[in-house]
């Protein structure tokens, strides 16, 4: 079963941080080592978000342009999901 936050937030735009940037929801299905459904959150900065200076700067540190994944991070997302407008019902 999808996970209804991930969904709700695919494609939002926020900012985290201090860097701006949407949300994306992916969906993978793994067959090994068995059947399973894999999904994933991650926060991608947009090219406003990649203009400051937070966003240089661990640019800098990694050598690489670079996402946050939220997947793991239930507190976190789910309290950006309430500010948004994410109720326990999942309507709007």
């Amino acid at each position: 079963m999808p996970n209804p936050v991930f969904e709700f937030l695919d494609g939002r735009s926020y900012t985290l941080n201090e860097i701006s940037g949407q949300f994306r929801h992916e969906t993978r299905r793994a067959i090994y080592p068995y059947p399973r459904t894999i999904e994933k959150l991650t926060f991608q900065p947009d090219e406003k978000g990649q203009a400051t200076e937070e966003y240089r700067q661990t640019r800098r540190e990694l050598k690489d342009d670079w996402t946050t994944d939220l997947t793991d991070a239930i507190d976190t997302y789910c309290d950006i999901a309430i500010e948004l407008g994410f109720n326990d019902s999942g309507v709007e």
